[in-house]
């Protein structure tokens, strides 16, 4: 009687946490939450979509950068393109199966320390794997008195990404 009920019991702990290990994993297949190392791709430059300079000519300016989606729907980015950008706080949201929203917000800064002025982003997140995502983007540029100088429909960037382990 007593082994009966101990096999019992422990057949039933080993079900509840197989169940509770696929949920767990289930889970993460559709998870944002984390940080992310991205490559970001200037797809348009011109006076009013300020891009990088391109690592060679014909091909479109990259940047890197952390992305940190936090559980509780804030964001960070740490970008590693340029010393004359600040950090990027905002926020992410899930629009659908897979799919997420973002913005946030950096400041520029001239060489001697003056504001040049601010991007703000706004990206259209999909996750490809558990471990990977793609996004397309826009970035609005604003001058250091905050007046748009961006086209109205925004400047396009396109993002790919790697969970960072």
């Amino acid at each position: 009687m007593q082994t009966q009920r101990f096999t019992r019991l422990s057949g039933m702990a080993l079900a509840v946490m197989l169940t509770l290990l696929i949920g767990s994993v289930r889970a993460d297949d559709s998870q944002l939450e984390g940080t992310w190392d991205v490559t970001v791709t200037f797809l348009e430059c011109s006076s009013q979509c300020p891009c990088p300079p391109s690592p060679s000519p014909g091909e479109a300016p990259t940047a890197p950068g952390l992305h940190m989606y936090l559980k509780n729907g804030s964001f960070l980015d740490a970008g590693g393109g340029s010393l004359l950008r600040g950090p990027a706080p905002g926020s992410w949201e899930v629009i659908g199966p897979h799919e997420f929203e973002a913005h946030y917000k950096f400041y520029l800064f001239n060489s001697d320390g003056t504001r040049r002025g601010s991007e703000v982003v706004t990206s259209h997140i999909q996750l490809t794997r558990p471990d990977a995502f793609e996004a397309n983007a826009t970035f609005d540029f604003f001058d250091p008195a905050g007046h748009r100088t961006s086209p109205e429909d925004g400047c396009t960037i396109k993002y790919t990404a790697r969970r960072f382990e």
